[in-house]
């Protein structure tokens, strides 16, 4: 009995160093996929739907990259989820009716093309209206 004992641990850290060894291959790859994931952000790029429809929204962003870098880092930057992101814009529409998308960007410090999806959903799920460029919570 010993001795299948000692074979089975044998065998449970044979599996725990191969399991080891793969994520320190792998390690590289993700700190990319990372990197390359915040860079396509800052760009606007929608990665939701895949390599060969992410595409930025226009040509061109007024945010300079060093804002957009620190959107990145504060709350409701590029990073945020899309719930709370959403949960942000209805709040700063509720704080301040007739807002615009240009000003809830630059209070979130979020470039404007995500904000426009996230106000055209929320438009679409009857929370706001939009009346030119102002916003109010319906």
């Amino acid at each position: 009995m010993k001795g299948t004992s000692v074979s089975v641990l044998d065998e449970l850290q044979a599996v725990e160093q191969r399991i080891l060894a793969r994520m320190s291959e792998l390690r590289p790859a993700l700190a990319e996929y990372q990197e390359l994931e915040a860079a396509a952000a800052r760009l606007g790029l929608d990665v939701t739907s895949g390599p060969a429809t992410g595409r930025r929204s226009n040509g061109r962003h007024s945010t300079s990259s060093s804002k957009r870098a620190a959107a990145a880092q504060r709350p409701g930057g590029t990073r945020a989820t899309g719930a709370e992101r959403r949960q942000r814009v209805l709040d700063l529409i509720g704080g301040r009716p007739g807002i615009t998308v240009p000003e809830i960007s630059d209070t979130l410090g979020v470039d404007p093309p995500p904000l426009y999806r996230v106000v055209r959903k929320l438009q679409a799920d009857g929370l706001i209206s939009k009346e030119g460029k102002s916003l109010q919570l319906r």
